[in-house]
């Protein structure tokens, strides 16, 4: 098997980074709420949440 060139793995460091980056970017931006009324309409659900239900 011949041994890489430099030009070889820096293409292939690069193409590793730049796929680590995009999945990093797609993964925090799924993880997020977009726009105003989402955020708060996932605030308000989280509050619900963390209040007890009604005694009775």
């Amino acid at each position: 098997m011949p041994i890489m060139t430099m030009r070889r793995w820096a293409v292939l460091i690069g193409v590793i980074l730049i796929g680590a980056v995009a999945v990093t970017w797609y993964l925090n931006y799924r993880s997020k709420c977009h726009g105003i009324d989402e955020c708060a309409a996932r605030a308000a659900e989280s509050h619900e949440r963390d209040t007890p239900a009604e005694h009775r």
